[in-house]
């Protein structure tokens, strides 16, 4: 008895050793290694010139389309943050104010909490360091303020990266001049937009997607208003419909680069819906077409969104030699966008207050001197009712 009494402790003793010592390793192999928070700044600075005529009525400006100053960087090696301001107009204005988890466990992709861009459309997840147009087209109008804040879920890593989405449980905050955190009261709202890439090989690709986003409108009011081809002169105004109870978006979207050529197209339909007075409709539609007359260059796609062009021979020079490298790269562009509005739905612009439509052809040339800097070139020329206008646009934008 003795002996087995003998037996027993040491066992015990050598498996509460063992434990012990299984314990330690699981502990040493959990200890995160040292992590110092990283800090990158940026910026952009986009200025317009621009004449528009509407009607034989003949308009100038220049102003700072964007003025930009952010700083990102990592806190943790799996948790991101970003800050970014926008300086133009003389005010302050939140854009990207952000706290993004990477790469999740289990489940994968990412969760934001913060200021972010709502995934409503391709235009809207373009950057403007990288759309190819000034502004944007007509379809991004329903949208209001690019930046919401909220609670988003994004994975681009779908079968082998070719299925993503993305998910925003979002609130309204002021569309004119972003969010402010006081208007959370004024409703929340849902998108979820579903995109794919049936086809990819190298720089070729055809992107597909759709959306739905549903809008609760706690201020019972529905209103718009469509750019002419700068932010700077007459807008397309909407009435405000007073009873609105929400507004439902549902849209499409197709994008394509083969080479030194690219087509874009987007269609949505916003449905504002009234307590007395049914359902009022607004479609809106757009086509892009790019080509780059330079060799070797084209629009490059990643995560659902066209990113930065990045030219074969960038432009450069010095005092001594003079202009050195390429010439950059070239790109010649055209859009037509048009917006119709449904039922009784009715527009106000220069001298009709019955219209019923917006459609606009846009022309462009980019020169990319190199991956950081354009100068960019639009004419605009639109009928609105029994108005016609055309505009003539110069942008010179660089960011870092």
């Amino acid at each position: 008895m003795k002996k087995l009494s003998i037996l027993i402790a040491i066992l015990a003793f050598s498996f509460s050793d063992a434990f012990a010592q299984e314990t330690t390793t699981k502990k040493e192999k959990t200890v995160l290694p040292a992590f110092k928070p990283t800090l990158k700044m940026s910026g952009r600075v986009q200025a317009d010139i621009a004449y528009v005529n509407i009607n034989g009525a003949d308009k100038t400006g220049f102003h700072f389309r964007r003025v930009y100053l952010g700083a990102s960087g990592s806190i943790f090696p799996n948790l991101k943050y970003r800050v970014q301001v926008d300086f133009a107009k003389g005010k302050v204005t939140f854009t990207d104010v952000f706290i993004k988890a990477i790469d999740l466990p289990y489940i994968g992709g990412n969760f934001v909490v913060g200021n972010y861009t709502n995934p409503t459309t391709l235009e809207i997840q373009t950057s403007s360091k990288y759309i190819p147009f000034l502004e944007r087209a007509i379809v991004t109008n329903t949208q209001g303020y690019k930046w919401v804040p909220g609670f988003f879920y994004e994975n681009f890593g779908l079968l082998n990266k070719r299925l993503t989405t993305q998910i925003a449980y979002t609130f309204n905050g002021d569309k004119s001049a972003g969010f402010t955190d006081k208007l959370t009261n004024l409703g929340s709202n849902l998108t979820v937009r579903v995109t794919g890439l049936p086809y990819k090989k190298e720089n070729n690709f055809i992107h597909v997607g759709m959306k739905y986003e549903y809008v609760n409108n706690a201020d019972n009011e529905y209103s718009l208003k469509h750019k002419t081809g700068s932010p700077m002169f007459d807008k397309l105004k909407l009435p405000t419909i007073t009873d609105v109870t929400g507004q439902s978006d549902i849209g499409a979207e197709i994008a394509t680069v083969f080479g030194q050529f690219s087509f874009q197209g987007e269609y949505e339909r916003s449905m504002a819906m009234t307590k007395t007075d049914g359902t009022k409709n607004i479609d809106t539609y757009y086509g892009l077409v790019s080509f780059f007359l330079t060799k070797g260059d084209h629009r490059p796609f990643k995560n659902t969104s066209f990113g930065r062009v990045k030219p074969k021979n960038a432009i450069s020079w010095n005092k001594a030699d003079g202009f050195t490298g390429g010439l950059g790269a070239v790109e010649l562009l055209v859009r037509y966008s048009s917006s119709n509005f449904g039922g009784d739905l009715e527009a106000e612009f220069g001298n009709d207050d019955e219209v019923k439509s917006m459609n606009n052809v846009t022309a462009g040339l980019n020169w990319y001197l190199n991956s950081h800097t354009r100068f960019m070139y639009n004419f605009v020329y639109g009928l609105t009712g029994t108005n016609q206008y055309n505009s003539h646009a110069v942008r010179f934008a660089v960011d870092f």
